[in-house]
């Protein structure tokens, strides 16, 4: 969190709404301080793994991932 306004490359930060795991908190901090770079997505009712979560949260997640890295991405 300290460093987050360092961040220069296009970031996609996947947040699960109701994560157990992870604390919100501290991902809103790090998407606020490097809100430049920074895309931050909430999945809502997601928990923590959105990969390995029910198909309609990891639908969710790749319909984000897929076309963020087509733009970043040579």
């Amino acid at each position: 969190r300290n460093d987050a306004g360092q961040l220069r490359a296009p970031t996609l930060l996947l947040q699960a709404e109701r994560d157990t795991v992870v604390v919100n908190s501290g991902q809103d901090e790090v998407a606020k301080a490097a809100a430049r770079v920074v895309t931050k997505v909430v999945i809502p009712g997601a928990r923590h793994e959105l990969l390995l979560e029910s198909d309609g949260y990891r639908r969710q997640a790749l319909l984000r991932i897929i076309p963020f890295l087509d733009r970043h991405t040579d």
